[in-house]
């Protein structure tokens, strides 16, 4: 095979035609030129190169020389033609300039660079090609060079080039351009992923061996979770026996003859309920959706033993779902009524004056002192079921006391006749009983 030559820029272009392999020197060949059909890998191209010792070109036999394998192609990615476009002109392909560049089917044609698509920028790589990347901020749904690049999603942060979308902290990725805010704070790392404790879509749910604290966040449980719940019936068992007695004491010493009339009269100072009813407010002030100062938030966090809320004795460690802990909560007044029933015949047992003390008057008078207190925790408790939320692109209506509950499904309807037992008996018969 006969080796043409011509030197161009910086660029040699060679072309083979018939005949046996002669050497030349690249500087005294002359263009020649012709099409040639390439195969998909290019045409390989085999040189022997010999050097005479006079700087002569001759036919060389047997002397050492230098083999090099050249690969004809078109041009590649990143690169473009810069060679007139005749179909006998030679092809020379160059980097291309800056805001340009050439897809893999652009420069498969042999056509030269184009413009940058809008929001890119021309990058370089370790092949020298150079591409149109996206610029930081922006990204590419199609994941690859001098493509459209599109503003960054609201909730995630873009490094530009054809990295993806990453989500910020306190957000969640729905899909590959879609991103949506969790609802619990700090559930959600930026990056991706859940933080300790949470699990499920938009890290809403607490994993296992956790639970939901007064402020919906997901903490371990602790090791004794069944004996601390434990604890807490104990406690609130002794509370009732204890009501029981202070207001036993009272009322044996001084009950007058009409009990009924008695039962009503407050038995202590009203600056008790009162300071106990505003402390109360105030943990609800810190479970409500307000931008509280993280010093504010912890010293409002103080107050939430006063709400009386089931969360603070780690109910759900001990309890295997919302129904279970829904269903002790309305049911522990219960439980104190039932503890006073047996106070009273123990003390009537035990103590004579009780005995002339009907079993109403000393109930009604222990619900006058405590109905006050327990009615807003009460009240809450019961209108929990009721309060559901949207959650971003998750159909339906959400508990928002427990995510994982949709409102309105099976488990959830339930649950009804509870809430509209407590209605009745808390929301609407304690204040109702202490009107009349």
């Amino acid at each position: 095979r006969r080796v043409h030559g011509d030197a161009v820029g910086t660029t040699t272009a060679l072309y083979p035609s018939g005949g046996d392999a002669t050497l030349y020197s690249l500087a005294a060949l002359s263009p020649s030129a012709r099409n040639w059909p390439l195969a998909a890998g290019g045409l390989q191209l085999l040189f022997e190169v010999a050097i005479d010792a006079g700087g002569t070109p001759s036919r060389v036999l047997g002397s050492p020389t230098l083999a090099v394998s050249v690969s004809l192609t078109n041009c590649v990615a990143g690169m473009g033609r810069v060679s007139e476009s005749a179909p006998t002109a030679p092809l020379v392909c160059a980097v291309c300039a800056g805001g340009t560049s050439s897809t893999a089917e652009l420069a498969a044609r042999d056509e030269s660079c184009q413009v940058c698509p809008q929001n890119t920028i021309q990058e370089a790589t370790v092949s020298t090609s150079s591409f149109c990347m996206c610029k930081p901020g922006f990204f590419t749904p199609s994941g690859t060079p001098n493509s459209e690049c599109f503003a960054c999603p609201e909730g995630a942060s873009c490094d530009g080039s054809l990295a993806r979308p990453q989500p910020l902290r306190d957000f969640s990725q729905v899909d590959n351009t879609t991103f949506a805010r969790c609802p619990i704070d700090g559930s959600c790392h930026s990056g991706g992923g859940c933080a300790t404790g949470y699990q499920g879509f938009l890290c809403k749910n607490c994993s296992p061996r956790h639970y939901a604290d007064t402020q919906g966040r997901c903490v371990a449980c602790p090791r004794a979770a069944v004996g601390v719940f434990g604890v807490s019936v104990v406690a609130l068992v002794l509370s009732a026996a204890v009501t029981f007695g202070l207001v036993a004491l009272v009322t044996s010493k001084s009950a007058p003859d009409d009990s009924a009339t008695f039962s009503r009269a407050r038995l202590f100072p009203a600056s008790i309920s009162m300071v106990v009813q505003a402390l109360q407010i105030v943990s609800i002030l810190a479970v409500a959706p307000l931008s509280w100062p993280s010093s504010a938030q912890r010293a409002l966090n103080g107050f939430a033993f006063f709400a009386l809320d089931i969360n603070l004795f780690a109910s759900e460690c001990a309890l295997d779902s919302f129904g279970a802990k829904y269903l002790v909560s309305l049911t522990a007044p219960l439980m104190f009524a039932v503890t006073l029933v047996f106070a009273h015949f123990t003390f009537s047992l035990l103590f004579w004056r009780m005995q002339r003390l009907p079993l109403g008057v000393t109930l009604l008078a222990c619900l006058f002192v405590v109905g006050p207190l327990a009615y807003l925790p009460l009240a809450r408790a019961t209108l929990l079921l009721f309060d559901c939320r949207t959650l971003p692109h998750a159909r339906g209506l959400w508990l928002k006391a427990s995510l994982v509950m949709r409102c309105f499904s099976p488990q959830w309807w339930k649950l009804v006749p509870i809430a509209l037992a407590g209605l009745v008996l808390y929301v609407l018969g304690i204040p109702g009983l202490i009107a009349l």
